[in-house]
């Protein structure tokens, strides 16, 4: 009988470590996980930052675009100004 008690102390005891390995590797999962979620959001942030950046780089380059396209049309039409030869 005392036998039966020991090993089946010695189960319990195994168990007991098995569980609070369990429970670890549990805990450090879900650290895990947050770590790369707070990663993933600092990253979106940084994404939509640089998006938003890069539109209005596009927008200012039509706009310089356009401008340049004036200037063109001006000079081309320039009948008052006498060029040298």
């Amino acid at each position: 009988m005392e036998k039966l008690n020991l090993e089946i102390k010695e189960v319990m005891d195994k168990l007991d470590l098995e569980i609070t390995d369990c429970q670890l590797l549990r805990n450090q999962k879900w650290d895990i996980i947050e770590k790369l979620l707070s990663r993933v959001e600092k990253l979106k942030s940084q994404y939509d930052n640089v998006k938003k950046r890069n539109n209005n780089m596009k927008k200012k380059i039509i706009e310089l675009e356009k401008e340049s396209e004036l200037y063109k049309d001006y000079c081309r039409n320039i009948t008052h100004v006498k060029w040298s030869d």
